[in-house]
């Protein structure tokens, strides 16, 4: 039997209420190549999405499955959970049997962030889907936290893992010491401190300090911030060591001195942006153009796609095909990791004149399938909502 992780967005839909009111439910299934694979009595957690108050993601409830994967049509009653009206959609989906809900006291991401064996659950790498077939060892193991967690009023991180990760926090402090030489500054007593109280310990006491530290300044004074023990505080491994509080005192000290602190991103900004690169240049070489010049002929006049674009698509829409669901780096592993192409929903081809592009509402990510279909015929460029159709006619 697998073990499943199903995605919910709050900015979406009424998450909390819909699991407390119902024994039952119906949760869609957007990655449609893993319908298959869905089995009775599987055990699915849900997950709730941050959306938009960062930290708050994690699993709220356990359920069961109940029916095969079918298509499912929104009645009145499950319609009044979502915040736009969706009421007579159609969508394959499975009911699921609610077994435990726990939406103010769950497993939080950040939890398993830090665990040594969950850090690696496919949700925290791919966090645009619905559905998610866990390894077999991730899913025994997350079931027994959950299970271990229910007497509990939250879910804590066991000893080894705080001891593993205190003893980390405490070697990325020691860095510290040695990388702020390079601009000459030799921090002795902060040192001492370290080795004498551990870095988790000192970082807490710096963090009560109603002032900054000396330290702090010499680094501002060298443009050097993210050498500082705030900006080690708020790498996000770090963050379940310390209390909501503390992160909160470390980032206004940081923003105070004019120091960035970048939100959790999907992909890696440089591993995304030569991802892309590579992946037009590609694209260019197989249509059979070069690189120059704005305006290209590919069954009639296009514009020359944007990597900035291409980048904002992926990070608003993630990398999974709008249409199929399909992701390449789950059937292709690395090779696959950061592709898909991307659509303009007015195609380029209709265009006379240059148009500022909107990544979130004028594009969207397409596996090479799906896209290729989609432009098959020149004078006939599919919209998606019709390739959807006839790929659900197509599966029966």
């Amino acid at each position: 039997m697998s073990t499943w992780i199903f995605q919910g967005n709050p900015t979406k839909f009424n998450v909390d209420d819909y699991l407390l009111d119902n024994d039952k439910i119906w949760w869609s299934i957007r990655q449609e190549h893993l319908a298959k694979h869905i089995q009775l009595n599987e055990e699915v957690f849900i997950w709730r999405s941050d959306g938009g108050n960062r930290g708050s993601g994690g699993i709220v409830a356990r359920t069961l499955v109940t029916t095969l994967p079918q298509e499912y049509t929104n009645d009145n009653e499950s319609a009044n959970y979502w915040y736009a009206d969706i009421s007579g959609d159609t969508y394959l989906a499975v009911e699921l049997k609610v077994l435990e809900v726990k939406v103010t006291n769950g497993i939080k991401s950040s939890f398993l962030k830090a665990n040594h064996l969950l850090k690696e659950l496919p949700i925290l790498r791919l966090r645009n889907n619905t559905n998610y077939l866990l390894e077999e060892n991730m899913g025994t193991y997350l079931s027994s936290i959950w299970k271990e967690g229910l007497s509990k009023k939250t879910i804590a991180v066991n000893a080894d893992d705080v001891t593993i990760l205190k003893s980390n926090f405490h070697q990325a402090m020691m860095n510290i010491t040695e990388q702020t030489k390079k601009f000459g500054y030799n921090p002795t007593r902060f040192k001492k401190m370290l080795l004498a109280d551990g870095g988790h310990f000192v970082a807490k006491k710096l963090l009560s300090s109603k002032t900054v530290s000396d330290g702090f300044s010499v680094l501002w004074e060298n443009n050097a911030l993210d050498l500082s023990v705030e900006a080690v505080v708020l790498q996000k491994e770090f963050r379940i060591l310390f209390t909501a509080e503390e992160l909160e005192i470390a980032e206004k000290r940081l923003s105070e001195f004019g120091y960035q602190v970048e939100e959790e991103e999907l992909l890696g900004e440089l591993e995304l942006d030569r991802s892309i690169a590579s992946d037009i240049e590609a694209e260019l070489a197989e249509d059979g153009h070069g690189i120059e010049g704005k305006l290209k002929y590919y069954f009639g006049k296009r514009y020359e796609r944007d990597s900035k674009n291409r980048k904002k698509a992926i990070k608003e829409h993630g990398i999974n095909c709008y249409a199929c669901g399909f992701n390449f780096e789950e059937v292709y592993g690395e090779r696959g990791k950061d592709f898909i192409e991307v659509h303009h929903i007015n195609p380029l081809s209709t265009l006379e004149e240059a148009v500022e592009i909107n990544p979130e509402t004028d594009l969207v990510p397409l596996c090479a399938n799906c896209h290729r279909m989609i432009h098959r015929r020149k004078d006939d460029v599919l919209k998606i909502k019709e390739l959807k159709e006839i790929l659900r006619n197509t599966k029966g």
